[in-house]
């Protein structure tokens, strides 16, 4: 379940999501969350130029992105 979802003064959506245990699935979860909002964001028959800008910030209790230092 998405945790939080904003839309901004300017047709912006931002989802946050913050998860405490790795379950192994951030990546898919982000991806997922991301596209149903980009989705969502236009209805048929739209011009394509309409689809909104979507903003993720995910906020984790553990390494997800394995940095060098």
């Amino acid at each position: 379940m998405l945790d939080c979802r904003a839309l901004t003064d300017k047709d912006e959506r931002i989802n946050i999501e913050v998860q405490l245990k790795d379950l192994h699935n951030m990546s898919e979860r982000t991806l997922y969350y991301w596209a149903r909002e980009y989705a969502q964001g236009i209805k048929e028959g739209q011009d394509y130029a309409k689809l909104p800008r979507v903003v993720t910030i995910n906020i984790v209790n553990f390494d997800h992105v394995k940095l060098e230092r």
